[in-house]
C-alpha cells in the first residue's frame, strides 16, 4: 500500500490510439456505451451502438440507454407499414412495384394472347 501512495501520478495511456481503439471495441456490443460523431438536437450523428465504425478523437460517448432508444426509433421508421382494409393488405407507396412501360405491357398481352390461341388451336 505505501508503494502505491509514494507514486505521483496515476499509469497514464501510451498514446490517443489506445483510446480510441478501446471505444471502437466498445462500440461493437450494446452492453457499455455508444459513440457519437455529433448531436442535432436530441438525435446522435454518426450512431454506433452494437456495430463496427470509425471513431476519432473530436466524438462523444452516448450512454447505453440513449444510443439503444435512438436505435430502437431509427429501426421503428425504416419498418414498412401496411394498413388492412376489408381484408386486403394494401402495402406503403414506398413498397410499390414500379409499372412496366405501356410498350412493354401490349408485348406481353400480345405473347399472352397468342399463346392462349395456340392452346386453344391445339386441342
Amino acid at each position: 500500500m505505501e508503494e502505491l501512495l509514494s507514486v505521483p501520478l496515476p499509469p497514464r495511456l501510451l498514446d490517443a490510439n489506445v483510446l480510441i481503439n478501446t471505444v471502437a471495441e466498445g462500440t461493437k456490443d450494446t452492453d457499455f456505451f455508444g459513440y457519437a460523431k455529433g448531436k442535432e438536437g436530441e438525435k446522435y450523428l454518426g450512431l454506433l451502438f452494437g456495430r463496427i465504425g470509425t471513431v476519432y478523437d473530436d466524438g462523444f460517448i452516448v450512454e447505453a440507454s440513449s444510443a439503444a432508444a435512438q436505435v430502437a426509433t431509427e429501426e421503428e421508421s425504416r419498418k414498412p407499414v401496411v394498413t388492412v382494409t376489408s381484408g386486403i393488405a394494401t402495402p406503403p407507396a414506398s413498397a410499390a412495384v414500379p409499372l412496366r412501360p405501356q410498350s412493354e405491357h401490349r408485348l406481353l398481352q400480345a405473347l399472352l394472347q397468342k399463346r392462349v390461341q395456340t392452346v386453344f388451336t391445339a386441342e
